[in-house]
């Protein structure tokens, strides 16, 4: 007998659950805690639990029994669930799976490259997902939808009224059913959010409006008290300590040559700051392959704080 897929890109899904899961093809499993006293019986440690990885027995988590572990393959699987009962044109969808050394972070990002919009500058954005899952406790489960900028490859942020974005800490209310279902309703998002680019294109901005989402981005408290006037006088003096702020500053006046003297360069130079400033002012590598996804999520929350800001100019 022959089944029939009721999903359209059930096919296109197929091919990359074939592909397996690369790093993260192992079980995340648990444990009870036990510890050996001086005159040698061994003890529970009460309300605790250890995790560790089904392939070669690594441990990768110490929680309190209460923790929600979330196996990595469950999360990709998820992604993909979402994917497949999308009406979204994946051709020539990206998967791409990265695990830290020890196992215990992990990611899956898919860039649609075929479900794409015009910016308003001219540019093409493109549908991203990003699934991530940790469990040493330094991501909560994330789910979130974004755009992969065309041109400089800047992952833009939505705002959170308009984007699909779930974040749960790994407790007994963490539902990645629930986490799927807002995922799904996102389908039109980069249309909706090509709207608000149209406004903020057609909205004059001055250095000194950038300026204050600048430093909000950055959390500049030096620059906060101050007038703009001696914000300048701090600026042109080189005396401006924070390094966001002189980094989205020098991009700023790139783009407003490009784009104009509007909210349109004031948001590319915010995407921009978030997507590859990074650690360019530390001469250290990265711990691990995942490492990189933190920091971008972080200033993530600031810039989407910002964009709100920067809303409500337009609304």
């Amino acid at each position: 007998m022959t089944t029939i897929s009721m999903f359209n890109n059930s096919n296109t899904i197929n091919t990359l659950r074939e592909s397996g899961y690369g790093d993260a093809d192992f079980d995340i499993l648990t444990s009870n805690i036990f510890y050996e006293d001086s005159a040698g019986p061994t003890t529970q440690i009460p309300g605790k639990k250890a995790l560790y990885r089904s392939d070669n027995g690594n441990l990768i988590g110490l929680h309190s029994s209460k923790y929600k572990p979330v196996n990595h393959k469950t999360m990709i699987d998820t992604a993909r669930n979402i994917l497949e009962r999308s009406e979204l044109n994946l051709t020539e969808i990206k998967e791409n799976i990265r695990v830290s050394a020890d196992g215990e972070m992990c990611f899956v990002q898919h860039d649609i490259p075929s479900h794409s919009i015009t910016t308003p500058d001219g540019d093409t954005s493109s549908l991203q997902l990003l699934h991530l899952n940790s469990t040493n406790g330094t991501w909560p489960y994330h789910a979130s939808v974004g755009s992969l900028q065309g041109a400089c490859l800047n992952k833009q942020i939505f705002l959170k009224d308009t984007a699909g974005i779930y974040r749960a800490r790994h407790t007994q209310a963490l539902d990645i059913d629930h986490g799927a279902n807002m995922i799904n309703k996102t389908v039109e998002v980069l249309v909706n959010q090509n709207e608000i680019w149209c406004k903020w294109y057609n909205t004059h901005a001055s250095f000194k409006d950038a300026l204050v989402h600048f430093i909000q981005a950055a959390d500049a408290k030096s620059l906060v008290g101050m007038t703009h006037e001696e914000r300048l006088e701090a600026i042109e003096a080189g005396k401006v300590k924070n390094s966001n702020v002189v980094y989205m500053i020098r991009q700023f006046f790139n783009y407003r040559k490009t784009l104009g003297r509007n909210l349109w360069a004031v948001y590319n130079t915010l995407t921009d700051w978030s997507t590859h400033y990074g650690n360019m002012n530390e001469n250290k590598t990265r711990k691990n392959a995942a490492d990189e996804n933190i920091l971008f999520i972080k200033r993530s929350e600031r810039v989407r704080q910002t964009l709100n800001q920067l809303q409500k100019r337009v609304a």
